[in-house]
């Protein structure tokens, strides 16, 4: 004999939320991770002596530079180019627009000159990760270190 298993509407809405529920927090989870992330780069001269070397070799090559969105957009926005709040924030929002369409090209122009120079596009970004392989590992050994000498 065969078991049938009969789904019903509610079950299927059960599901269903439950995904919702999941995906909701798993945004929760990547946002809040993010924030302490930016957080722990923006204070990384409070850090312990090894983590903070890489902590700022990821604050000036991350933080820095998206910082300078922010700088720009308040800069346009304190001008007040016009008397208009309405054109004023255009003003603002095209000029951010404008400063990450030149910060992008740009961004592209020196990688494709790395490229130049030999340096491949898969070895750049591993060059850009060497230094979170690096304290990774630094923790990892110390952790290991300090659990087998306890």
């Amino acid at each position: 004999m065969e078991t049938v298993i009969v789904t019903t509407e509610a079950n299927e809405a059960r599901k269903q939320a439950g995904s919702f529920v999941a995906f909701g927090a798993l945004i929760v989870a990547t946002i809040s991770g993010l924030v302490w992330l930016w957080e722990l780069l923006s204070n990384w001269q409070q850090l312990d002596t090894p983590y903070s070397f890489f902590a700022a070799f990821y604050y000036f090559v991350i933080v820095v530079p998206l910082k300078t969105f922010w700088i720009v957009w308040t800069t346009l926005d304190q001008l007040e180019l016009t008397e208009f709040n309405n054109m004023n924030l255009t003003i603002s929002v095209l000029g951010v627009v404008a400063y990450a369409v030149i910060f992008f090209l740009a961004l592209r122009f020196v990688s494709k000159k790395i490229k130049h120079l030999g340096v491949g596009y898969l070895r750049q970004i591993g060059i850009l990760l060497l230094p979170l392989l690096l304290a990774g590992a630094w923790w990892l050994f110390i952790t290991i270190g300090n659990w087998l000498f306890s």
